[in-house]
């Protein structure tokens, strides 16, 4: 066993850039998630879309404080990860999170869809997003039940012959068997099956929303000149007084006019939240999939082949393990989406920062005022 861990060791150094994008990784997730919980729940107005992305910034948060550490140590025992148990939860865990956020961004996806191409029907309100997310919980322990089974030990070579280590994957009574290429398959399908999903809603999404800004467009340039139309107060003036008032139907005409004046550009606004709203959740959704797709092809390659690390040279191995470990970038990059690209969570961030550094700040004079 001291001579596994000792070649574990030496691969944990060779391998080096890997464990400092994983530690890099889990402290700006852990740090930037917690805020997001933070703001979203006791911060920012109870919405469907703030509820969802606060659930999203649970998941998130727990794959950076379970998940992150959990792979170091197993990159941290390269060759001596012995520990059944320990393995098997750790895969439980690290599945949990990504299939509960893939179906918690599907109900957003349902919420916005609902809310821009169907907004005279009835919409989903904050009891059905919590049945969402109760749903979404229930399919990911579903889909991450099947790994308590099929993870555990591993037999694989060192660089020495005749010596072999262990690690944390598919155990080896299943290596080459139907069971885990079954399992990985049916996690592919259902991946490509949400992926399609939300593709294609938020086309739709995109589509009417084009359809709507061009509606708007036109409509807010044909009520523009009734603002500035010239008067005839002038022209009149040799009137008697009695004449030149307006009459009631120029009074109704001119607040007809202003009403729809202001219905426009009420319409207008709310078009352009809606917008923003949607395009946040547009670039989560694209994050997610993105990420999650190397990790996806390289499970299921190592799956399909044997071994398929054994050979690999240091700069592929490093590779190899950032890249099966893609989909942590998601549970970090939500909370830039949402700094970018979310006004009110930015302002929100500013003002905590500011606070936690004023803070700071004033303590140090009085620190240093006691020291002297």
């Amino acid at each position: 066993m001291t001579l596994l861990l000792q070649l574990s060791h030496e691969m944990a150094l060779r391998i080096l850039p890997v464990l400092v994008v994983l530690g890099s990784l889990m402290v700006i997730g852990t740090v930037g998630n917690a805020l997001v919980v933070y703001i979203f729940v006791w911060r920012m107005k109870v919405t469907n879309q703030n509820y969802l992305f606060a659930w999203l910034g649970i998941l998130d948060l727990i794959s950076c404080t379970v998940g992150i550490p959990s792979e170091i140590a197993d990159i941290c025992l390269y060759y001596a990860y012995e520990n059944v148990v320990a393995c098997k939860i750790m895969r439980f865990c690290l599945t949990v999170p990504p299939v509960a956020s893939v179906s918690v961004l599907l109900v957003i996806a349902v919420d916005r869809y609902r809310r821009v191409c169907k907004p005279l029907h009835v919409q989903l309100h904050m009891q059905h997003a919590k049945v969402g997310v109760a749903i979404a919980l229930v399919i990911a322990l579903v889909f991450a039940l099947p790994a308590l089974s099929i993870y555990g030990r591993r037999s694989i070579d060192t660089r020495i012959n005749g010596v072999s280590g262990f690690d944390c994957s598919v155990q080896d009574k299943y290596q080459g068997r139907l069971y885990p290429l079954l399992y990985e398959m049916i996690f592919g399908v259902a991946f490509v099956s949400y992926a399609t999903s939300l593709v294609v809603m938020y086309g739709r999404i995109w589509c009417e929303t084009r359809r709507h800004r061009q509606y708007l467009a036109r409509h807010s340039f044909s009520m523009a000149p009734l603002s500035s139309s010239p008067t005839t107060g002038d022209r009149d003036s040799d009137l008697p007084p009695d004449d030149n008032l307006p009459d009631e139907a120029d009074d109704d005409r001119g607040r007809d006019r202003s009403s729809s004046q202001a219905e426009v550009y009420t319409r207008i606004r709310r078009s352009l939240r809606a917008q923003k709203m949607t395009v946040v959740a547009l670039a989560v959704t694209l994050v997610f999939i993105l990420s999650y797709l190397p990790h996806l092809s390289l499970i299921m390659i190592r799956t399909t082949i044997q071994h398929f690390d054994s050979g690999l040279s240091t700069s592929g191995l490093v590779a190899y393990n950032i890249f099966l470990r893609s989909y942590f970038v998601n549970s970090v990059a939500n909370v830039f989406v949402y700094s970018f690209m979310n006004k009110e969570f930015k302002d929100h961030c500013k003002v905590i920062v500011k606070r936690t550094f004023g803070c700071f700040s004033r303590s140090n004079p009085a620190q240093q005022s006691y020291r002297t």
